[in-house]
């Protein structure tokens, strides 16, 4: 939360001018909190409406058994067969649907991680099997509800099983959600957009300042270049008076850079007609000060949402939120009466509509 400028005390500030219009002409939610504070359990919420503790997938299920039947909620809740998403319900709605980055919630069996990290990315071998885990990745993100999966990090960029593919590429990425928007805004439509900024690593190489032909999916001939170079990003930066970054650190960068995702994505909705008839939600996985801790610094992690005219509730609501809640929000808000009744959470579309 501290790299919103709509939450900090104006010490620390960020250039992220798209995420500041989010938060003038939408709603933040400042009573909201995760219901668990690292990521996998987490997206695990998000996506289903339920509580990460009732995942059925066998590494949860064994680490039940070696506990004495007490769950034990860590990376290790993942949705598997059997689990009903939002991006299901939406689908059954009509809805077409998107999932675009990185994903460490949806278990896909035999993704390839070559067994030496310092191995050659290039290697024909190596490249041909990299593809292949995108062709996993839509084969089984199809079973959950998702008719597009594409430009998918399985992890987080250091675990993916590369040294040298171990950077982020957030070009590459929003390549994806633009594609998304291009192919499917003539109908309904529910995109999941995960970048993998701001989390690690940051250094400046292996982030923003990064090579921009490095991917989750082996090195391309060309770079992806949407969003502002690493030269632009400087001087961006520098122009607005804002240090580019603390020692090697790269949050200013990674913001920058992940704002202009944000405003690309705006971009397109824009030129495809559909901005005024769209829902933005820009949330975190967990809060920022404490990962991990079921203190506040893990567990608050207030949110923003945004539709064009703004919500009845006005700029800000205190009630207390949950990112379980998420999904049948959404379908309350897409006018979608599922029948399911499997949900942990509860919608809070009435408290935005005040």
């Amino acid at each position: 939360m501290q790299m919103f400028n709509c939450l900090a005390d104006g010490n620390d500030p960020y250039l992220s001018p798209n995420l500041d219009r989010l938060a003038r002409e939408g709603t933040i939610l400042m009573g909201q909190h995760v219901a668990s504070p690292v990521c996998t359990p987490s997206r695990f919420n998000c996506l289903t409406g339920k509580y990460a503790s009732r995942a059925v997938n066998q590494g949860f299920l064994n680490k039940m058994k070696s506990s004495d039947g007490q769950t034990v909620v860590e990376w290790n809740s993942f949705i598997s067969e059997g689990d009903t998403t939002l991006a299901l319900l939406l689908k059954d709605a009509g809805y077409a649907t998107g999932f675009v980055g990185k994903n460490h919630v949806i278990e896909v069996p035999g993704i390839y991680i070559p067994e030496d990290y310092h191995a050659d990315p290039d290697d024909p071998e190596i490249h041909r099997n990299l593809l292949g885990n995108a062709n996993k990745f839509r084969k089984v993100f199809r079973n959950y509800g998702f008719d597009y999966a594409e430009r998918i990090y399985d992890n987080n960029p250091s675990y993916i099983g590369l040294k040298d593919l171990a950077v982020h590429n957030l070009d590459w990425i929003t390549e994806g959600g633009l594609d998304f928007i291009d192919k499917y805004s003539d109908r309904p439509f529910f995109l999941y957009f995960a970048t993998t900024t701001p989390h690690g690593p940051y250094e400046i190489e292996r982030s923003w300042g990064g090579d921009r032909r490095y991917t989750a999916y082996g090195i391309m001939d060309e770079p992806v270049e949407i969003l502002s170079g690493k030269k632009e990003i400087v001087q961006r930066l520098e122009a607005s008076g804002i240090p580019l970054n603390n020692g090697r650190m790269a949050s200013k960068g990674n913001v920058l850079w992940l704002d202009d995702a944000l405003g690309a994505l705006i971009d397109k909705l824009k030129e495809k007609g559909v901005y005024e008839n769209t829902i933005i939600i820009f949330f975190n996985d967990h809060g920022q000060a404490a990962k991990g801790t079921v203190y506040q610094g893990g567990t608050y992690n207030p949110s923003i949402i945004w539709k064009h005219g703004g919500f009845g509730c006005g700029d800000e609501t205190d009630q207390l939120l949950s990112n379980v809640d998420f999904a049948p929000t959404i379908l309350e808000l897409a006018g979608i009466e599922s029948g399911y009744s499997g949900f942990d959470g509860n919608s809070f579309a009435g408290i935005l509509q005040g």
